[in-house]
């Protein structure tokens, strides 16, 4: 487990918290005048994600999807704090996550002075979001990474996840920071870089899995390798 800071402004923070046996990112916003903060996923630890809150009243917790490892504090945090909860209507489990806030593509959310902006970003799940603060900073779940998109497991899966970061992570500014659900963070116009490369190679059809932007993909269409 780690904390550190992310990005500091005059009014506000982000605080990335690393919890968890798969290095999940938890990630904490916190507006200073106001006292309020919100998180993004709620993986693990979720007495660490408290001390990282430090006093701030949570607003909400808002997932970028639900797979198991992004939500095991999820319960006990939103039982101490009543916080809210935001997902995706479409993204599985959601009915049994019993929701406050249903996020749509465009749906906006006041923190204090902050305003944070959804994303539907579909591929690694039906439902997975990104969130974009302002022109600096886009919660970008496990839909990219540094090196490559986030797990499919369909070629479906793959060409949605292709679209949405072709259509909407990598149209946002290009020094905006990319913080994804697991790792480092990678700015837009690098991330945009590695994708040209790899789609300049031409992109085979059918293909789905771990994939990686400079990993060769000369291989059968049910390329795959990797998957965890």
């Amino acid at each position: 487990m780690s904390i550190d800071v992310v990005r500091s402004e005059d009014t506000w923070k982000v605080i990335r918290v690393r919890v968890g046996p798969y290095d999940n990112n938890v990630y904490v916003v916190k507006e200073e005048r106001s006292g309020k903060a919100i998180l993004v996923d709620a993986a693990f630890d979720p007495q660490e994600i408290l001390s990282a809150l430090g006093g701030f009243q949570l607003q909400a917790i808002f997932l970028t999807h639900a797979h198991p490892d992004h939500i095991q504090a999820l319960e006990f945090l939103r039982r101490r704090t009543g916080c809210a909860l935001g997902i995706h209507p479409e993204e599985p489990g959601t009915q049994e996550l019993a929701p406050t806030i249903f996020i749509a593509e465009g749906y906006q959310f006041s923190l204090g002075s902050l305003t944070l902006r959804f994303l539907h970003t579909p591929g690694h799940t039906p439902g997975s979001v990104s969130i974009v603060l302002g022109s600096q900073i886009c919660f970008c779940g496990d839909t990219l990474f540094p090196g490559g998109p986030g797990r499919t497991w369909t070629p479906e899966g793959f060409r949605d996840i292709i679209k949405s970061i072709r259509e909407k992570l990598l149209t946002l500014p290009d020094d905006l920071l990319l913080l994804p659900g697991h790792g480092p963070g990678i700015k837009v116009r690098d991330s945009r870089a590695e994708y040209e490369a790899f789609a300049a190679k031409g992109i085979p059809e059918g293909i789905w899995g771990e994939i990686r932007w400079d990993r060769p993909l000369d291989r059968s269409p049910s390329f795959r390798d990797g998957c965890t």
